[in-house]
């Protein structure tokens, strides 16, 4: 019995060994990311100490994941205004789309690819304010989960939210060319435009920049990063 109850010890001990060997590991892995990340989000170069258990390294790994989401959906944004406004612009559309939530499901893939593709394919917009918008409602497409691309009535959700968190003034003949704009990558995902939709998609330009809305917004996201940051969220 004895031998057994030995056995079981030793084997414990060398689980949890290997386990404390494995989340040193990650641990080591994610200080290399945090810093790289911190350095091409702010420009400073920071290394923070070594997370002490497992709960502080998902906390720490949460908030990394949501740093490097919002890079990833800012670089898409620069990208695709860049494609929708210069004349010759011949990105690497697989480049792109591997920065898309999307890239390994292929469904999702063809699906982001394809919208991509397409605007990479057309003119250059004149119109600032336009080329704008469909920069946002692409960016939109592109850092969907695979999920929301694949089911069309999500993603249109999702267009119609960037294109109304997209602040810009139009002129009547910008909301004009916007909506055909814009129809054409809803119609793209897979759903029939309908002039129900067109009227979101109007009222969603239509919504006018408020300064002050703007600013509240940007102290409450603050408070809540901060609020995160607390709870270790």
């Amino acid at each position: 019995m004895g031998t057994v109850l030995d056995f079981l010890f030793i084997n414990n001990k060398h689980n949890l060994k290997q386990k404390q060997m494995r989340l040193d590991e990650l641990a080591s892995r994610l200080i290399v990311l945090e810093s790289k990340v911190n350095y091409l989000s702010t420009g400073v170069y920071d290394v923070l100490p070594v997370a002490s258990d497992i709960n502080e390294l998902n906390a720490r790994l949460t908030m990394l994941e949501a740093t490097v989401d919002m890079l990833v959906a800012e670089k898409t944004n620069e990208v695709m205004s860049t494609i929708a406004s210069t004349e010759g612009t011949t990105p690497d559309v697989d480049v792109i789309v591997s920065l898309s939530p999307s890239a390994t499901f292929p469904e999702a893939s063809e699906i982001v690819t394809a919208i991509v593709q397409a605007q990479v394919e057309l003119p250059a917009i004149e119109s600032e304010a336009v080329s704008g918008a469909v920069a946002a409602a692409i960016t939109a497409v592109v850092t969907a989960q695979p999920e929301v691309v694949t089911e069309p009535s999500d993603m249109v959700d999702a267009i119609l939210v960037a294109i109304n968190d997209y602040q810009a003034e139009f002129n009547e003949s910008e909301i004009e060319s916007a909506v055909e704009m814009l129809s054409t990558i809803i119609s793209n995902t897979g759903t029939e435009v309908t002039d129900e939709i067109k009227d979101q998609i109007a009222v969603a330009i239509g919504a006018q920049p408020d300064p002050m809305l703007d600013a509240i917004e940007e102290r409450l996201n603050i408070v809540e990063a901060k609020y995160s940051t607390l709870v270790g969220k």
